[in-house]
């Protein structure tokens, strides 16, 4: 009821005032949230008529898209976005999101970084004084600390990577779930196993996530 009030509201703005560029976002918004896409897309075209450099549309316009499963098409309307506002975390974040849907790991991986700056990640990250390894650093002979950051079926899907890390010379501390504890205790690559509740042991270069 709530959506359909506001799109009633954005509409009467619409009217009384044909270049209010925002209503015409918002609409799309509304719509897009009730999943009318193809009418979505359209109010985000007109605020575009309206705006040409309007980054919040271009951004909507590849959300729709992507929800379509149109990824080049919602990927190209991110990067639209990010050229007008280049600090336009949300727009970076899910192109992540779109780049490892095309198989391209390397950039979305590196994109996918930009989760720690949106609301949705920014409470969730722990502060730690050690450096995040991102895969460059030299790890051979240091204690890292790989936790759990999203879902137990995320855990599992990418703990399998761990042995990779063991390969590179690392002393590896893993942080899972107690309800995990025993399922991933014999897993290869791990030289120690905690609770995620259990005080966190020293660990030098940095941390991982999975």
């Amino acid at each position: 009821f709530r959506r359909v009030l506001f799109r009633s509201y954005f509409e009467e703005a619409i009217i009384l005032e044909p270049n209010y560029i925002e209503a015409y976002c918002n609409k799309g918004i509304a719509l897009k949230e009730i999943r009318s896409y193809q009418e979505s897309i359209k109010y985000f075209n007109l605020a575009l008529e309206k705006k040409a450099h309007f980054a919040d549309a271009f951004y909507n316009l590849g959300l729709v898209y992507h929800e379509l499963g149109s990824i080049d098409l919602a990927i190209n309307n991110y990067n639209k976005a990010i050229e007008i506002n280049k600090d336009f975390i949300e727009a970076y974040w899910n192109k992540s999101l779109a780049l490892l849907i095309q198989g391209d790991y390397i950039n979305g991986w590196l994109l996918h970084e930009y989760r720690w700056k949106t609301k949705k990640f920014e409470i969730l990250e722990r502060k730690y004084n050690q450096k995040k390894w991102l895969g460059k650093e030299n790890i051979k002979g240091k204690r890292i600390l790989i936790y759990q950051e999203q879902g137990i079926g995320d855990t599992i899907l990418f703990s399998r990577f761990i042995r990779l890390v063991k390969l590179l010379g690392a002393y590896i501390i893993f942080e899972v779930n107690k309800s995990l504890y025993s399922f991933l205790k014999r897993l290869d690559g791990i030289d120690e196993i905690i609770y995620s509740d259990s005080i966190t042991p020293s660990f030098e270069i940095g941390r991982a996530h999975v």
